[in-house]
């Protein structure tokens, strides 16, 4: 199957993405042959979600949900799917974004701005990890704040959340 071609990539304006030309850094590393789609969206995807996590984190910090404690984004997505060994050769081989971790349990794909990781699980939406200095007590903070825990695994330091707008993420300690 042949695929479009692009000889452009998306850059942000506002809130929405818009189609640009290719910069110079950009045209160097693909040796100036036009992109697939399979090859411009990841980017695209990875600059997206790296923003709205930056965007969430500093509203909890500007709206005091935090109160002594700092919530810092990291540079991880989380997935989940049933079959990693489908996953690695999506996005290992068909995407050639470098593994960077692969275990039974977890593959994960250094996508440039952004760690993509795929842990073992029923499939859903991507989540977030927002790092912070004491996992009880921002839980308990951002509960009070309306958020509902999703899951938790005491012998693991992180607890999946949902906050009161839909946003699923995790908190850990670091």
């Amino acid at each position: 199957m042949e695929y479009p071609k692009f000889a452009f990539g998306f850059q942000r304006e506002g809130s929405a993405f818009v189609s640009c030309e290719l910069n110079s850094r950009t045209r160097q590393m693909f040796d100036d042959r036009l992109l697939t789609i399979s090859e411009v969206a990841p980017r695209a995807f990875s600059s997206f979600v790296f923003s709205k996590a930056k965007e969430l984190a500093a509203k909890f910090e500007r709206n005091g949900t935090t109160k002594g404690s700092t919530v810092k984004t990291g540079r991880d997505i989380i997935c989940r799917a049933r079959d990693l060994g489908a996953v690695k050769a999506y996005y290992g081989a068909e995407l050639g974004m470098p593994i960077v971790l692969d275990t039974d349990s977890m593959v994960g794909f250094d996508t440039g701005e952004l760690r993509l990781y795929y842990e073992r699980g029923e499939g859903g939406l991507p989540v977030f990890e927002f790092f912070v200095d004491d996992v009880g007590a921002a839980k308990s903070r951002l509960i009070a704040a309306g958020c509902e825990i999703v899951e938790e695994n005491p012998a693991v330091p992180r607890v999946y959340l949902r906050d009161r707008f839909g946003l699923l993420f995790n908190i850990t300690e670091g």
